[in-house]
């Protein structure tokens, strides 16, 4: 069997699920991450909230929370902190509620993509543990 590997930020394909879909097909053994990718979906989801919603819980066990937001010390830790958690919670409403948003990334309005307790588990913690094996420590 071939080695399991994960691609960044939706394999490069973040235009369009169909493609990710289409990537990932070719590839079983491997996931990709969302970093800063998921105002790409936030966007398809204005159009297709459907296709958008499907994508993830077809792929849920495949798809990993990411963000690239990094610590280079030039801001206070607070205030980095105070941004990663709202960028977090901003993340988390879109894909674990079902009500209208918008963010600063996309011009119109969406609706967040509600999806079961289980498949955001695994996106925002299990797969991360099961697709990189040395963070099978911090699982308890």
């Amino acid at each position: 069997m071939p080695v399991a590997f994960c691609r960044a930020h939706l394999a490069s394909l973040e235009w369009s699920v169909d493609r990710v879909a289409q990537w990932l097909d070719r590839f079983p053994n491997a996931a990709v991450d969302l970093a800063e990718r998921i105002c790409h979906l936030q966007y398809q989801a204005v159009s297709d909230w459907q296709k958008v919603r499907n994508f993830v819980q077809e792929y849920q066990d495949r798809i990993i929370y990411g963000t690239d937001m990094i610590d280079d010390g030039a801001q206070p830790a607070g205030e980095l902190q105070r941004k990663i958690t709202e960028k977090w919670q901003m993340h988390w409403k879109f894909f674990s509620e079902d009500e209208l948003m918008s963010v600063p990334k996309v011009e119109k309005s969406f609706r967040g993509l509600n999806l079961q307790d289980e498949v955001l588990g695994k996106i925002f913690r299990e797969n991360a543990i099961q697709w990189y094996p040395a963070l099978e420590k911090i699982r308890g």
